[in-house]
């Protein structure tokens, strides 16, 4: 016979305070692997949502550094939280690069360089972007080296 229930031993409400302390130590013990597996498939997410809105890339930038900047990271272990904070900044400057590569502010430059004579700045803005692609590229890549030594799987990225 059990040991709860009518006229039994431990009340049902003392079963289920068991079981939800139970349950509440399990997710505490989490492992670091399947935690960062969850922050990174969140990501893969949100890349995925990302990449199916028709939008300017400035804009997927921002929706996916603001995203990401939500998830929570704790839990993680601190290598990795510092890494993914990285990747998050990274995305924030690579969204400030792509709105600055516009058609206004590409005219500005070769304006300025035609008067000036001093062709320097052509194409400074299209690098500036370039240079804050790859830090999310590198940043990324440094995130997954380090989710990899603790054991965790990477999901396939769909953002580029």
């Amino acid at each position: 016979m059990w040991p709860w229930g009518a006229g039994g031993g431990v009340p049902r409400s003392g079963l289920l305070a068991l079981v939800l302390i139970v349950m509440g130590l399990t997710a505490c013990n989490q492992s670091p692997s399947s935690r960062i597996e969850e922050v990174l498939n969140r990501c893969a997410e949100i890349g995925r949502k990302a990449s199916s809105m028709q939008m300017a890339e400035a804009s997927k930038a921002h929706y996916i550094a603001a995203s990401f900047q939500e998830i929570d990271v704790s839990g993680c272990p601190e290598d990795f939280r510092v890494a993914f904070q990285a990747h998050v900044n990274a995305w924030q400057q690579f969204q400030m690069a792509a709105a600055n590569n516009n058609v206004v502010n590409n005219v500005i430059v070769g304006a300025v360089a035609g008067v000036t004579n001093d062709p320097s700045g052509i194409g400074q803005i299209q690098n500036d972007e370039a240079s804050a692609r790859d830090a999310v590229n590198q940043t990324y890549y440094r995130l997954t080296e380090i989710a990899a030594a603790y054991g965790a799987r990477i999901p396939r990225s769909v953002v580029q």
